[in-house]
């Protein structure tokens, strides 16, 4: 069984060798996952009306059922397994998640509020300054792959 994952990015990677990277990693979630990925233009608009075009542009993509979850330097640091846990979690309930990377400009207030969780991939995370897409399918992979481990380790156990 493959769960439903969207992975929304403002900004794209024009690099080839960050596509070849993400295609890839998708290939590889293939078994895991149905992810649909949404690469949207980053504002043109400066500053709060930026940030406000980007948040209403990303609610054209999300579904009632929907768990938002926006990746951010502002959000908590999770473990891998931290991670692979929360995964489980809302994948085994029927949430459909949909983690978000901004653009370098950041996140409307309103929409902070309106997710279900802000998360930081690393203490160190400015995605602003890497090929988002590709960071968080290489994370999303790894911690699926922990959360299978987790499960099957759960099953062995029992």
């Amino acid at each position: 069984m493959t769960y439903p994952i969207t992975l929304i990015v403002f900004g794209k990677s024009k690099l080839p060798a960050h596509r070849e990277l993400m295609e890839h990693y998708q290939t590889l979630l293939k078994r895991y996952v149905r992810l649909t990925l949404h690469e949207l233009p980053e504002s043109k608009q400066e500053g709060t009306s930026g940030l406000a075009d980007e948040a209403a542009r990303l609610r054209k993509h999300l579904k009632p059922q929907d768990s938002l979850i926006l990746l951010s330097e502002a959000g908590p640091v999770m473990t891998s397994q931290d991670f692979a846990e929360t995964l489980s979690t809302h994948l085994n309930r029927g949430t459909s998640l949909v983690f978000a990377v901004g653009s370098s400009h950041g996140w409307n207030e309103r929409l902070k509020q309106e997710a279900a969780r802000l998360l930081s991939l690393s203490p160190m995370d400015d995605l602003s300054t890497r090929p988002r897409s590709y960071y968080f399918l290489r994370t999303a992979l790894s911690c699926l792959l922990d959360s299978s481990r987790l499960f099957l380790s759960q099953i062995i156990y029992l």
